[in-house]
């Protein structure tokens, strides 16, 4: 069984050689400090108490959601690591580096443009101030519906969480065939194995067992049958059903002869039957369709926000749906530049059958051809890939607003101080990121994922140029 030490609540803070202050996170620290400029160190600590039966466990994984980019990790003075990607779960062992009883976690808020510097020295990289300044902003990639340039701050769960067999980190379910209201269904169970053992997964659909040798980032694959089941359509267009059932994993050493429980979870199995029908020719010429029928779909964007506060991030929620709920609306575009919602919005899209296109976290002007972007992003796809395709409401993801039309032209570079160079950099960087670097990471899921380079710019087109069908506003 897992032991978790909740790391929210009562923190310290200070800027650069100030004084320590209590804060209480997750917290926008911007709004704690309005007056921080980005200029100095940031840091946050907190000591707490790891019981001798949590470091006694195979792993001790320090897991934090949402943390503004560039924040180095300290653990009792020895640094640990740097969090780089606001999108993805931080998920580290950081076992070795405890103690028994007390311990010191520490968050340093490094500015970025300090970090862009050493990495531009490093490669030798001599860039306009134009391009810096864009390149910081591209690079470290926050939420641009909410942050301001130098907003800093915590704005999800974060946690230590000793783990001495399995941890489960994403179930997913594809429907690999459709009889007669029996389907034959696929499970694939992400999880980080940390010793070898009999594993049992068993639900009301499903037992399945496997000897499996431990390993990190593990896919635990089987296939079963659900008689009389019924599919998730649109509203509108039918009800929106799915399942809702709960999961537990069990384990027996190899050389044991009785299972222990080792961890429950719930999950949802749905499945729509939505096709994407797109002219491989031609990115705009594209329609949906269900059951051979062409759909004629109301679509709104849904521009999301960050809250700290758990209850104004539901709130937030609660109130877009209860607009759309008053309107004619099937589909949901999140943009982009507002990043992902929770669990809870998908939860929402499937009660009230609502579909969801959503796009990755970009939104900006072009992103360089970077290693480093690349990188993080891979592991920021897959991380959203393996959350937000579990529920039945998800139909596609898409990489960003279409920018072809301002690369194309001649006079765009001249018209906002860039260099031709700089310029043909940016257009590249833009076709690799979205057009090879993104569908290699999806297709490494292997299931069924409906994947388009770019977006239309909903709010900008008329309702009578969108071939799947009309679009409204929902403030």
């Amino acid at each position: 069984m897992a032991q978790e030490i909740e790391l929210s609540g009562n923190w310290q803070y200070k800027i650069g050689s100030g004084d320590w202050k209590n804060v209480q996170l997750p917290a926008d620290l911007s709004k704690v400090e309005p007056d921080y400029k980005g200029d100095a160190y940031f840091r946050l600590k907190k000591t707490i108490e790891v019981p001798l039966e949590v470091l006694d466990m195979k792993t001790v994984r320090l897991q934090i959601e949402g943390v503004t980019p560039f924040c180095a990790i300290l653990i009792n003075g020895e640094p640990l690591d740097t969090i780089k990607n606001f999108f993805s779960l931080f998920d580290k062992n950081i076992k070795e580096s405890l103690l028994p009883g007390e311990n010191e976690i520490v968050l340093e808020f490094i500015p970025a443009s300090w970090v862009m510097e050493k990495v531009w020295k490093k490669r030798n990289t001599d860039l306009t101030e134009k391009m810096k300044k864009l390149s910081v902003e591209m690079e470290v990639r926050q939420p641009r519906y909410m942050f301001k340039e130098q907003t800093i701050g915590t704005f999800g769960k974060m946690r230590l969480i000793g783990v001495e067999h399995t941890q489960v980190k994403a179930l997913n379910f594809k429907m690999l065939s459709d009889t007669e209201g029996r389907v034959k269904v696929l499970a694939k169970l992400r999880a980080d194995v940390f010793e070898s053992g009999q594993y049992k997964f068993e639900s009301n659909y499903f037992t399945h067992e496997e000897k499996i040798l431990t390993g990190r980032d593990r896919d635990i694959i089987w296939t079963f049958f659900i008689d009389d089941f019924k599919f998730w359509y649109p509203r509108g267009l039918g009800s929106p059903d799915f399942i809702k059932d709960k999961m537990k994993v069990s384990f027996m050493r190899l050389d044991g002869k009785e299972y222990q429980e080792e961890v429950e979870l719930e999950y949802k199995i749905g499945f729509n039957k939505i096709e994407l029908i797109q002219n491989p020719k031609e990115e705009d010429d594209f329609t949906f369709e269900m059951e051979g029928l062409e759909l004629d779909l109301t679509t709104t964007v849904y521009r999301h926000r960050y809250f700290a506060d758990p209850e104004a991030q539901g709130a937030y929620y609660t109130n877009f749906f209860k607009k759309l709920a008053t309107t004619e609306v099937n589909m949901v575009h999140v943009d982009g530049g507002g990043g992902y919602p929770s669990n809870q919005f998908y939860d929402f899209c499937d009660s009230l059958g609502v579909i969801v296109w959503q796009d990755f976290a970009f939104a900006g002007l072009g992103y360089p051809a970077d290693s480093m972007l690349f990188k993080s992003t891979r592991s920021e796809v897959d991380y959203q890939l393996r959350r937000i395709t579990q529920f039945p409401s998800f139909l596609l993801f898409s990489g960003s607003h279409d920018l072809s039309p301002i690369f194309q032209s001649e006079s765009a570079a001249t018209d906002l101080g860039f260099s031709k160079k700089d310029w043909k950099l940016l257009d590249k960087g833009q076709s690799d990121l979205f057009g090879r670097i993104i569908p290699i990471q999806i297709n490494r899921f292997n299931t069924r994922v409906y994947y388009k380079a770019y977006s239309p710019d909903f709010g900008v087109k008329n309702s009578s140029e969108l071939k799947f069908g009309s679009y409204i506003v929902i403030d």
